[in-house]
């Protein structure tokens, strides 16, 4: 009873604290009709989903490879990037509030390369007006234009290289406000969605439940999906994935995975094939027998491939060992069957993953007026204040 009774007291309090901020708030916002206030937030990823130390090795000096089009330039460091400006305030800024331009600055070692500019009433170019945009030394910067309290503008784009640790910044000079305030995007990474199936069974309650050896086939797209990137500009500047410089659209990493759960030394001599009915398989990216990667000249003593079957024969496995052999593809192997497998592997399941929501959009902040909107500071004042209070009713 004692901790409920905190607990109330605790809720109370921080209620109580919430309204007069609140009062406060308004009756700042209320003196006369000048209060300006402009808050921004920006989220970035890089474009690579495969994000070990290795993989990312591999994309810098590696066969894969992104690419701006039509030029064909390869790009270094690919990143997606969504940002969001917005008049919180009470009053209008008007063109001639601005005192030099809105900079929209990406960092020195980072480079705009194109996207879009979408507005929440009406079109862009009658918001910003034309020709409104130039951009300058990994800097875009925008002509004075109006915007009234609760107008927003969105940015989303590809940027070419290393955003600085402070992230998109955005500036300018504005008669009657001190600075734009950047609320602090939340950083959770893409959502991945894991869907196995079995390709010998097709009841879950034939599959056996802890077999010997367990055999999975991975696929994992290569790369995030471009919806955040916006429209090709009207030059028709967009990008392309490539292997080895031929173009991929749905490029997948695709990994065998033969693991030895016994606690015996088992003898894999039988060959596991698998097969697809259109050209699929690419290259074969990397073998390796638990944590050493195999030679490429002693590939084809276990991995038998083209383009429309992979055969995998890893010999002696050790318990706890595993043999992979990783390729790049096209496509999710959504006809993927197995034509032939050693009597020692019961079952094969694919396991594939999906990213049902990669949406920059989701890391934003919320950029609605709120009591906390008065300063960023105030805001993590308030937080502290919850956490200390709370931490005292535990």
């Amino acid at each position: 009873m004692e901790d409920t009774g905190l607990e109330f007291l605790v809720t109370t309090i921080l209620a109580v604290i919430a309204a007069a901020l609140t009062g406060i708030t308004l009756l700042w916002q209320k003196r006369g009709t000048g209060f300006k206030r402009v808050h921004y937030t920006a989220a970035c990823d890089q474009l690579l989903l495969d994000r070990d130390d290795d993989a990312l090795a591999s994309f810098l000096s590696g066969p894969v490879s992104v690419h701006l089009e039509p030029s064909g330039t390869k790009l270094v460091w690919p990143m997606a990037f969504k940002l969001r400006l917005a008049n919180t305030g009470m009053a209008p800024i008007q063109p001639g509030d601005f005192s030099s331009t809105l900079n929209i600055d990406f960092g020195r070692y980072c480079e705009l390369l194109g996207g879009s500019i979408t507005v929440n009433r009406g079109r862009a170019d009658e918001f910003l007006g034309t020709d409104s945009a130039v951009l300058d030394h990994g800097c875009l910067k925008l002509t004075p234009f109006l915007l009234n309290p609760g107008d927003e503008i969105t940015i989303s784009g590809m940027l070419n290289g290393v955003v600085p640790d402070e992230g998109i910044v955005v500036s300018g000079r504005v008669t009657g406000m001190e600075a734009f305030v950047r609320l602090r995007a939340q950083d959770r990474g893409p959502r991945a969605k894991l869907v196995v199936n079995s390709l010998i069974y097709e009841l879950v309650e034939q599959q056996p439940v802890a077999p010997d050896i367990d055999v999975k086939i991975f696929v994992l797209p290569k790369f995030l999906p471009f919806e955040d990137l916006g429209s090709a500009p009207s030059g028709g500047r967009g990008i392309s994935t490539r292997l080895n410089g031929s173009v991929v659209e749905q490029m997948h990493q695709v990994s065998f995975q033969i693991t030895n759960c016994s606690r015996n030394e088992v003898d894999l001599a039988d060959w596991l094939r698998c097969q697809v009915a259109d050209k699929t398989f690419l290259h074969l990216h990397e073998v390796r027998r638990s944590h050493e990667t195999i030679a490429s000249d002693s590939h084809s003593e276990f991995v038998d491939w083209d383009s429309r079957s992979v055969g995998i024969r890893p010999g002696k496995l050790g318990p706890r060992e595993t043999f992979s052999a990783t390729f790049i593809a096209e496509g999710t192997l959504e006809d993927i069957e197995v034509s032939a497998r050693p009597e020692e592997i019961e079952d094969v399941q694919i396991a594939r993953m999906a990213f049902p929501d990669t949406s920059l959009e989701r890391h934003l902040a919320a950029m609605r007026p709120r009591v906390i909107l008065i300063t960023p500071g105030i805001h993590r004042g308030l937080q502290k204040l919850k956490d200390a209070l709370s931490g005292s009713s535990r």
